[in-house]
Order: C-alpha cells, then sequence, then structure tokens
C-alpha cells in the first residue's frame, strides 16, 4: 500500500501494443503499474486528483470545515502577538518592562 501524501509524481508511458504504463514515484521509489490504454488516462486522473486533495482518499472523511467562532479568532490573534512581542523581547527590540506591559495589555482585551 502506498499513502497518497507520499506521491510525488504519476506519468504514462506506452507499453506495447495493449498496454500502458502508470508511472507512481512515491518517497524516491518508482512503482509501473501496467494497464490497458483505455484505462491509464483514468487511473492517472484519479492518482493525481488525490495528490492534489480535489477527492478524499477512500476510506477518509474529511472533517468539518472549522467554524471560528469570535472568542477564538480573539485568542488565537492574541497567542500570535504575545508570541511576536516575546520574539521581539528576545532580540532584545523590547525591554522586559515594555513586554510585560504590552502583555498586560493584551491580556485584558481577551
Amino acid at each position: 500500500m502506498i499513502p497518497v501524501k507520499n506521491i510525488s509524481s504519476v506519468v504514462t508511458k506506452r507499453d506495447g501494443l495493449m498496454y500502458t504504463k502508470v508511472v507512481v514515484v512515491a518517497s524516491g521509489n518508482t512503482i509501473d503499474f501496467r494497464v490497458p490504454h483505455d484505462s491509464a488516462p483514468a487511473i492517472k486522473s484519479l492518482l493525481t486528483d488525490l495528490v492534489l486533495g480535489k477527492v478524499p482518499a477512500p476510506g477518509h472523511t474529511p472533517p468539518p470545515p472549522a467554524q471560528p467562532s469570535a472568542s477564538s479568532s480573539q485568542a488565537g490573534s492574541a497567542v500570535e502577538q504575545l508570541q511576536q512581542l516575546a520574539q521581539l523581547r528576545d532580540a532584545g527590540i523590547l525591554t522586559e518592562e515594555e513586554f510585560a506591559t504590552k502583555k498586560a495589555e493584551i491580556l485584558a482585551r481577551m
């Protein structure tokens, strides 16, 4: 079994009068599937769509899209701001006092 996330490319090559090779490159390995000419385009298309995430993998139910609430987006924004402040403090741009003051302001808005 090949995990879809490991597939890096899918190409087809003619292989005789009746068959086409569907060549799958996954994790540096090349796997050839010999299929009838008329089946090759559909197989290549399906594998390509799986790799690009256009169709869910068999047996995989994608999670429903997250509905961000106002409070969760504010909390996420506050966390990001605090991380940025910490980086500025760690880089020596803000003093510890300036960091503490701004941190208190951000936390008060939550």
